[in-house]
This record gives C-alpha cells, sequence and structure tokens, in this order.
C-alpha cells in the first residue's frame, strides 16, 4: 500500500504514517518497494519477519477469543459467527472502498 492510503485507512495524517513506517522498517517489519505503476510513488510491503509478528498477534486474539466464548453454548457461537461474519465482510467493503 501507499503511505496516503495506509493514512486514509487508519484516519492519520501521511507525516504521522511516513514516520511509523520508518520505524517499522528500522525494525525490519515493512519494506518500501517502487510501485510499478507510479516510479515516483513508493508501496509499503510487510516483510517475513513483519509478517511473523502480524501472526503471533492474530494467534494471541484467536485465543483470547476462545476463552472469551468457552462457556458458550454451540448456538450462541454459531450466532455470534455468523454476525461477526456479516460485520467482517462489512469492514472488508468499508476499508476497500478507502482503497479505491
Amino acid at each position: 500500500m501507499r503511505v496516503s492510503d495506509i493514512a486514509t485507512l487508519v484516519g492519520v495524517d501521511t507525516p504521522a504514517v511516513t514516520r511509523k513506517v520508518q520505524q517499522l522498517e528500522q525494525h525490519g517489519f515493512v519494506t518500501r518497494l517502487a510501485d510499478p505503476t507510479d516510479r515516483r510513488a513508493v508501496l509499503i510491503s510487510l516483510t517475513d519477519q513483519g509478517r511473523g509478528v502480524v501472526d503471533r498477534i492474530l494467534h494471541v486474539h484467536r485465543a483470547m477469543l476462545a476463552r472469551l466464548v468457552a462457556d458458550w453454548g454451540e448456538k450462541e457461537v454459531a450466532t455470534f459467527a455468523s454476525h461477526l461474519s456479516r460485520f467482517s465482510q462489512a469492514l472488508t467493503t468499508e476499508v476497500e472502498s478507502y482503497l479505491d
């Protein structure tokens, strides 16, 4: 993604994202790539190390969610999952609209 797209997505100004990207790049979590469609632009991409961090965070979140619903009945979990899926689809649509 371009820095400007990330800024729009998270609702902050571009310089704030640029500073954070610089920090993430110094730690090896992201890399800058030339945008093949516009040589003046730069794309920000997760590195393998960055993807590993994201994967670990998601693992922790999933484990926490499992603990939170551990005493729920099967029907309650199914209803929640259905609503969560619907919410996730709406969120994806919203995020994609920022990137268009």
